[in-house]
C-alpha cells in the first residue's frame, strides 16, 4: 500500500484517493531518492530481416565481406529504413536510413541493439532506446571459460576475430557491471585490444583489472589503426604470441 506522511495512514490507493478511478494512476513516486526501475529496451525494428536471407550479391553482404565478416549468423539483421519516434509519443517519426542491426544479448537476456549505418551516413551508430551499454558485453554468451578473452571496443572489431573468444565493450571504458561479468568466469588471459588512438584507455582498463587478476594484458598494434582493419589470421597470430619484450608493440603485461 501507500503511506501518507501527513496523517500516517497506510493503505491502498483507492482508500487514500477515493475520487481517482481505479486504473487512473499511471505513475507513482515512492520514497525520495529511490532508483526507478529500468525501462525495457526498444524492440527490434519490425522491418528487419536476416542478412543471410539476402542474395549473396546483395550490396550489404558484399560490404560485410569487404569488412572481414567471414560468417553471418541468423541474428544479424538489415533494416532498409530504420525509423523511430522522438522521446515523446507525439513526436514525429525520424528516419535513420538503411541500417545493419546487431541484436545484443547478455546472459540470455535481450538488452537492445545497435543500428550501424552503411557507408558514410551519420550518425554511424544508433543504439536502441533504453539500451544500457555499460551493463552488457557484445558476444558474451558465446565465449568459453578457460580460454583467452579478448576485449575490443566495437562490434566490427569483434567480427574481425570471427567472434571467437572476443567481446565488445561498446566504447573505451569498462564499467563495474562489465568488470563483474568478466570476473564471473575464469579465463587463461584477459587481453584488451582497443583502437590505436585509445591505447591510453586500454592501458588504464587493463591496470584496473590487474588489481584483481594477474593474467591481464593489453595489446599495442603496429600494423593497423584498429582491430577492425585487420584480418582474422593476423589478429589470432597477434594474440597467440607471448608477452612482447618491446614496450612499443605487441602484448604488454598490465
Amino acid at each position: 500500500g501507500l503511506r501518507c506522511f501527513r496523517c500516517e495512514f497506510i493503505g491502498p490507493v483507492t482508500v487514500l484517493f477515493p475520487t481517482i478511478p481505479v486504473g487512473g494512476v499511471r505513475e507513482l513516486w515512492t520514497v525520495r531518492g529511490a532508483t526507478p526501475l529500468p525501462l525495457p529496451p526498444e524492440a527490434l525494428p519490425l522491418d528487419a530481416i536476416p542478412i543471410v536471407d539476402l542474395p549473396s550479391d546483395h550490396l550489404i553482404r558484399r560490404y560485410l565481406a569487404q569488412r572481414g565478416f567471414t560468417e553471418i549468423g541468423p541474428d544479424l539483421l538489415f533494416s532498409y529504413n530504420y525509423q523511430r519516434r522522438g522521446e515523446e509519443e507525439e513526436d514525429r517519426m525520424f528516419s535513420y536510413g538503411p541500417r545493419i542491426i546487431f541484436p545484443i544479448w547478455c546472459n540470455g537476456t535481450y538488452r537492445g541493439f545497435q543500428a550501424r549505418a552503411y557507408g558514410t551516413r551519420l550518425p554511424k551508430y544508433v543504439s536502441a532506446r533504453h539500451f544500457e551499454k555499460t551493463a552488457a558485453l557484445y558476444n558474451w554468451d558465446n565465449v568459453l571459460a578457460g580460454l583467452d578473452l579478448v576485449i575490443v571496443e566495437g562490434i566490427f572489431d569483434a567480427y574481425a576475430f570471427g567472434l571467437q573468444q572476443v567481446v565488445a565493450a561498446f566504447g573505451k571504458e569498462i564499467s563495474p557491471v562489465q568488470r563483474q561479468l568478466i570476473f564471473s568466469r575464469s579465463f587463461s588471459r584477459i587481453i584488451f585490444l582497443f583502437d590505436d588512438d585509445a591505447l591510453f584507455y586500454a592501458q588504464r582498463a587493463a591496470r584496473q583489472l590487474s588489481q584483481y587478476r594477474a593474467n591481464v594484458y593489453y595489446g599495442i598494434l603496429s600494423s593497423a589503426k584498429d582491430p577492425g582493419e585487420m584480418n582474422q589470421y593476423t589478429l589470432e597470430h597477434f594474440i597467440n604470441q607471448s608477452h612482447s619484450p618491446w614496450r612499443t608493440q605487441g602484448l604488454q603485461k598490465a
